[in-house]
């Protein structure tokens, strides 16, 4: 259990039980000194208390989107506390999202650093002997040749390895942290190409878990108070019908759930494929990079021939 995680653990637990104030006595004489202060918070939560929404925010926790969904409310906050619940499973949900993929991350750093140091070793032992014996015959070097000894290749590869740490590990990351605390994506990162889709279908899966919030502590237009919560409707128009049609005649829960794990699962499914594009994209841009440095390397020994006779 980190750090940044005291208070929705303890929620959790204290949300779920019969008596949640024996829980949460008995959880505060038996967790850590660290965690009295998340301890508190919930005490303070549940006494009908608003905490400080930076200190939430800046932990994480679920409180923080509940407490804004209560906000653009009519209802009172107590009706929206044991929403709580109904936060944490629509989180779970999308569990694997939050999955990092260290190994793949540390095959591509070891592939990368394996590169510079062999970069370093080539341009300041190897080819520097080819250079001083084309320069004894009157040739030049190889343009491939010239590329790496004139320090562009390098360039290029600092390029390419300042792209891949953005765009395969800082904005997944990122984009990741903001699915794990259910926000909406923010306009800077829907502009990343390869997770169209998954804001998308995250966008729309918000949008019903926001709603059934919404429904379940009887305000007024659930499906339009839950749309507010985003950057834009998402929901096609046919979902919409069917959605109105089932909180006017009954069923609205089910068919909202129901629509709730389409979104979520869409979500997963895009978001496997884009990484999947991003390290396919990686590791071709990888392989020309190799190509290019290989070739580099042994064109001036193919010309050996040319140059002596």
């Amino acid at each position: 259990m980190s750090k940044i995680d005291w208070l929705d653990d303890i929620s959790q637990v204290v949300m779920h039980a019969d008596d949640k104030e024996a829980a949460l006595a008995a959880l505060a004489q038996q967790l850590p000194q660290k965690a009295q202060r998340d301890v508190s918070t919930l005490r303070q939560i549940m006494a009908g208390k608003v905490p400080p929404q930076k200190a939430l925010k800046k932990s994480g926790s679920l409180w923080a989107i509940l407490f804004q969904l209560a906000k653009r409310g009519d209802k009172a906050l107590p009706h929206y506390l044991g929403q709580y619940q109904h936060l944490a499973k629509a989180r779970l949900s999308l569990e694997s999202v939050f999955q990092t993929r260290f190994l793949a991350y540390l095959y591509f750093f070891w592939l990368i650093m394996t590169l510079f140091v062999s970069l370093l070793i080539v341009t300041n032992k190897t080819l520097p002997t080819f250079t001083e014996f084309y320069q004894d015959f009157g040739a030049a070097m190889p343009l491939s040749t010239r590329f790496i000894l004139e320090g562009w290749f390098l360039l290029l590869a600092i390029g390419i390895f300042l792209f891949a740490v953005l765009f395969a590990l800082i904005m997944p990351w990122w984009y990741r942290r903001r699915v794990n605390r259910l926000l909406p994506i923010p306009w800077y990162l829907r502009l990343f190409p390869f997770y169209i889709g998954v804001t998308r279908n995250y966008h729309r899966y918000l949008q019903l878990v926001f709603t059934d919030i919404y429904a379940n502590v009887g305000e007024a237009k659930p499906l339009q108070r839950g749309e507010v919560q985003l950057p834009k409707g998402f929901l096609a128009p046919h979902d919409q019908t069917l959605l109105n049609v089932a909180l006017r005649h009954g069923g609205f829960h089910e068919s909202l759930r129901l629509q709730q794990q389409k979104f979520a699962n869409a979500t997963l499914k895009h978001i496997r494929a884009a990484d999947s594009l991003i390290g396919g994209i990686i590791f071709i841009v990888y392989a020309i990079l190799v190509y290019t440095y290989v070739r580099g390397i042994y064109e001036p020994i193919f010309q050996l021939g040319e140059v002596v006779g």
